[in-house]
């Protein structure tokens, strides 16, 4: 549908950097002006890539080296320098070593060219055509093509290839990708991240959980004697099962804030059964603790 040329593609943080400033405002001596990206470009970019234009016009073709100066800037930039001002017609100063002043003609959307977990720098179009300085043959060393097709992008790299060597046979074409996967090479470190953070995660659970049931299941081992006893007093299996996953919550810390509601109920819960159950106890039959040879009920089972 559409094609353009442009030095960086979108979601590429390499690129011309150049300062910028008012030209009616010069930066104090000894102090630096802001940077933002530099982007040159052909005037079809801005509809090939979808960049939404805000204010002013886009770049044309009649915008040559012989004119007048021109630059389309980001909402970014022109809410850094313009701040609460009309951009349009003003004149900017951008460059590095070699500085030019020209002409803000256009406001355009921003564009996310650091990563889409980043904010978006503030950016500079200049026409393709005035790239005439150092600085901008330098960012011109590489060139990214742009294309915009209804079909699968992957089935235009054979015909891309053959279109621009037909036009230079030694230009070398290298990173041929869709949108898609571009995107995708972007969030790479941030999914790198989450699956580490995942796997992490999960570990810490299953070494939890093997820590919470060893001490479970030392804890049941110890209170063998104690749950016998309650049994033979009367106490049901369910009861005894009740008391003992209730202390298996309490080990694997459910009783916490987050949990503070869960919490109440099985503390009331466990009270009411505790109640029951001593009241179903022969007098003298107390709560057996740990140390269960000491209990008067081994006493009581001993005589009957």
């Amino acid at each position: 549908e559409a094609v353009s040329l442009i030095n960086m593609a979108p979601l590429t943080p390499d690129g011309g950097i150049s300062r910028f400033y008012r030209e009616d405002r010069p930066p104090e001596q000894g102090t630096n002006p802001p940077l933002a990206r530099w982007r040159p470009v052909t005037p079809e970019f801005f509809s090939t890539a979808g960049v939404r234009l805000v204010a002013g016009r886009q770049l044309a073709e009649t915008d040559i080296s012989a004119g007048e100066q021109v630059v389309v800037i980001s909402e970014a930039a022109a809410d850094q320098l313009f701040r609460g001002e009309k951009a349009l017609g003003k004149r900017i100063v951008v460059g590095l070593e070699e500085e030019l002043a020209a002409t803000v003609v256009g406001i355009v959307g921003d564009v996310k060219s650091l990563g889409l977990d980043q904010d978006s720098p503030p950016t500079l179009y200049r026409p393709f055509r005035q790239a005439g300085g150092t600085f901008e043959r330098l960012s011109w060393t590489t060139h990214t093509l742009v294309l915009r097709t209804d079909g699968l992008p992957e089935g235009l790299a054979a015909q891309v290839r053959e279109a621009v060597r037909s036009l230079d046979r030694n230009a070398l074409i290298t990173d041929i990708r869709s949108m898609a996967e571009a995107i995708s090479d972007s969030m790479s470190g941030r999914r790198v991240t989450m699956i580490l953070l995942s796997v992490f995660t999960t570990t810490a659970v299953v070494l939890g959980a093997i820590g919470v049931y060893g001490v479970m299941g030392y804890s049941v081992r110890e209170r063998t004697k104690e749950i016998g006893i309650r049994i033979a007093l009367g106490a049901s299996r369910g009861r005894v099962l009740r008391e003992v996953l209730f202390d298996a919550m309490k080990i694997a810390g459910v009783e916490n804030g987050h949990w503070s509601c869960g919490r109440a109920g099985s503390v009331a819960y466990a009270g009411e059964f505790r109640l029951r159950d001593r009241a179903r106890r022969p007098l003298g039959a107390g709560r057996c603790g740990r140390h269960v040879d000491r209990c008067r009920a081994t006493r009581v089972i001993r005589a009957g």
